[in-house]
């Protein structure tokens, strides 16, 4: 204790100065770790859904290709069956 009420106020200012930069240079670190983290996981979190969204869109175009497909072989038939196509013809002169 003698040798703290020996220190004059500028020592004891400076000691506190370095304390407070220690202590900012840490909250900063820290502040820096969190913010990269949660950029990680946040990215992680949106490419999760990007992939889920691109599966489900392929998925719903392949059912919808398929569907569209079905109608137009169904529209080939029956435009076929009602207008069969003819061979031609040898017109012999």
């Amino acid at each position: 204790m003698a040798a703290a009420a020996r220190r004059s106020h500028v020592e004891r200012a400076a000691d506190v100065g370095t304390q407070a930069m220690s202590t900012a240079a840490m909250v900063q670190k820290v502040a820096q770790d969190t913010a990269e983290r949660v950029a990680a996981e946040t990215s992680a979190r949106v490419s999760k859904q990007y992939e889920a969204a691109i599966a489900e869109l392929t998925k719903t175009l392949d059912k919808n290709t398929k569907r569209a497909l079905k109608s137009v072989r169904a529209a080939a038939d029956v435009a076929q069956a009602a207008n069969p196509v003819k061979g031609k013809k040898n017109k012999k002169k």
